[in-house]
């Protein structure tokens, strides 16, 4: 199982969703911890690291994934709209 951190920046937009959205992309989070390679997750192009994004509905987890400590750094979470900006 894999350690989750969230960013400060990532936590703060999560605060700002309603709640069901919230409690979907926790949900989400927690599976991540189990597997991060086993659930539905893409790799991005042009990133440095192993950065990873994973789809909940219309909002996006972007994860930066360091293998070797067991640890998941969530660093935004966003719209879909948005996140890539």
């Amino acid at each position: 199982m894999f350690n989750v951190k969230i960013s400060s920046a990532a936590d703060k937009q999560l605060e700002k969703l309603d709640s069901l959205t919230r409690s979907r992309i926790i949900k989400t989070i927690e599976k991540i911890a189990l597997d991060p390679f086993s659930y539905n997750h893409e790799k991005m192009e042009g990133c440095d690291g192993v950065v990873h994004r994973y789809r909940v509905g219309n909002y996006r987890i972007i994860a930066d994934i360091h293998k070797k400590e067991l640890l998941i750094i969530i660093t935004k979470i966003s719209n879909r709209k948005n996140v890539y900006r």
